[in-house]
């Protein structure tokens, strides 16, 4: 499903909301780990100076409506939630060893 998101990942990119540069700057989480079929988690990692200008709830609006505008109903069933993190907050994510 990452794929399905390039669209996605790529106008954050060009709107400078996250490094382009970072192959993990937009990443899955299966919400409901093992269950199939499941829904994910899509975690964004944005620009820090985007978080100290602007409000988190507006970034999250923002990026809700590029979510819409670059995904199909069929991807959007998929997704259970949209989670963002600072790039000091790595620290916070877990990802499973691939």
């Amino acid at each position: 499903m990452i794929g399905q998101l390039q669209a996605f990942t790529q106008v954050c990119g060009e709107k400078g909301y996250i490094d382009t540069g970072d192959k993990d700057a937009v990443y899955l989480e299966e919400a409901y780990p093992g269950m199939i079929p499941t829904s994910f988690v899509v975690n964004v990692v944005v620009k820090q100076p985007l978080l100290e200008v602007t409000y988190g709830g507006n970034v999250l609006k923002e990026l809700i409506g590029l979510l819409w505008e670059t995904t199909t109903p069929e991807i959007r069933e998929n997704i259970f939630t949209l989670s963002l993190y600072g790039e000091d907050e790595r620290h916070f994510l877990v990802k499973e060893a691939a």
